[in-house]
C-alpha cells in the first residue's frame, strides 16, 4: 500500500474507531455523526470502481455492504429500528483494513433486517435536517464569528432544457480534508430552466460553519446538483463543483462543473471536468459577521 493510501486508511479507520467508541458510551450525536462520515466515504469508493483500478471487485462488494451497515446503524441509533449493534461495529472496527481493502469477505449480511429503506436513507442522507426556504437560515451562534454565505444563481449544463430535470436542487455541504462532512444543507427545487441554465435565482445558503474553521480544518464547500429519476423513483446526483478555502471570500465567481459523484476528499483522480464553454456554477459569496 503506497504512503498516501495508507495515511487515508489510517484516518478512516480512526475516524471508524471513534465512531464505535462514541457508539459504546452512549454519546448519540458524535456517533451518528462519525458513522456518518464513514459511510459517505465507503459509499463514495463503492461507486469509484470504474475510477480507480486498484479497488478489487471484493472490496467493491465490501464498500457497499459497510456503507449499508451504517446506514442501518445510524437509523437504529435513530429511530429505534431493528439494525446492527454496537457489538457488530465493534467486530468491523477489529478488522477493518481487511474488510476496507477486500482480503476477506464482509462478515455480516446487512440485508437481513427488516427495515424500511426510503427511512434509512432519509436519516442516512440528512434528509429529515433541511429547512425548505428561500433562504436558508443558520443556527442561532453561540460566539461572535464571521460566517459565509453563497448566493446560488444558477448552473450550466448542455442539457439543461433537453435531459428533463425533475424538481433539481442543490445540496451544499461542508467537508474537511479527510472527506468528513461538518454542515450540509440543501436549496429550494429551482424555479426555472431556461436555454442551458438551471436557475436558483440567487437562493441563499447560509453556512453554519465559522470561516476561521473552514480554514483551520482545510475544508471546502461543495455543491451537488440533485434531480428526481421517475423511472427509479429515487434522487441522483447529476454533477458537482467545490470551493477550496481560498475561494471563501466575498464576490461573484464561476466554478467548474465535475462529473458525479461529488468526491468529499478532492482527489485529482475523481475530479473529471464537465463544464463546456461558459457552462458553469455562477455563485456570489458574502460574510456575516455574528
Amino acid at each position: 500500500m503506497e504512503e498516501e493510501q495508507q495515511e487515508e486508511m489510517e484516518g478512516w479507520m480512526e475516524s471508524y474507531r471513534q465512531a464505535v467508541q462514541f457508539d459504546k458510551w452512549g454519546q448519540v450525536v458524535e456517533a451518528v455523526e462519525a458513522y456518518q462520515c464513514v459511510e459517505r466515504i465507503m459509499t463514495l469508493r463503492a461507486s469509484s470502481g470504474g475510477l480507480l483500478s486498484t479497488l478489487t471487485r471484493l472490496s467493491l462488494s465490501n464498500a457497499s455492504s459497510f456503507a449499508l451497515l451504517l446506514k442501518l446503524r445510524i437509523a437504529s441509533i435513530e429511530l429505534g429500528s431493528d439494525g446492527p449493534l454496537n457489538d457488530d461495529m465493534g467486530m468491523i472496527r477489529d478488522r477493518f483494513v481487511a474488510i476496507v481493502t477486500g482480503k476477506v469477505e464482509f462478515p455480516l449480511n446487512a440485508e437481513e433486517y427488516e427495515v424500511e429503506r426510503e427511512e434509512v436513507e432519509r436519516v442516512a442522507r440528512f434528509e429529515n435536517m433541511t429547512p425548505i426556504k428561500r433562504e436558508i437560515e443558520p443556527k442561532e451562534p453561540t460566539h461572535e464569528f464571521s460566517y459565509f454565505s453563497v448566493a446560488i444563481s444558477r448552473i450550466g449544463l448542455k442539457d439543461a432544457s433537453t435531459f428533463g430535470y425533475i424538481d433539481p436542487y442543490i445540496v451544499v455541504t461542508v467537508a474537511d480534508k479527510r472527506g468528513c462532512i461538518i454542515d450540509q444543507q440543501q436549496t429550494p427545487p429551482a424555479r426555472r430552466i431556461e436555454g442551458s441554465y438551471i436557475w436558483f435565482d440567487d437562493v441563499v445558503v447560509n453556512l453554519d460553519t465559522p470561516i476561521s474553521q473552514l480554514e483551520e480544518g482545510n475544508c471546502g464547500v461543495f455543491f451537488e446538483l440533485m434531480h428526481y429519476k421517475s423511472k427509479k423513483a429515487k434522487t441522483s446526483c447529476r454533477a458537482w463543483a467545490f470551493m477550496e478555502k481560498d475561494e471563501v471570500k466575498e464576490g461573484e465567481t464561476s466554478l467548474e462543473i465535475y462529473r458525479k459523484p461529488a468526491d468529499f476528499l478532492r482527489r485529482k483522480k475523481n475530479i473529471q471536468l464537465l463544464s463546456v464553454k461558459d457552462l458553469f456554477l455562477y455563485v456570489t459569496g458574502f460574510v456575516r459577521e455574528i
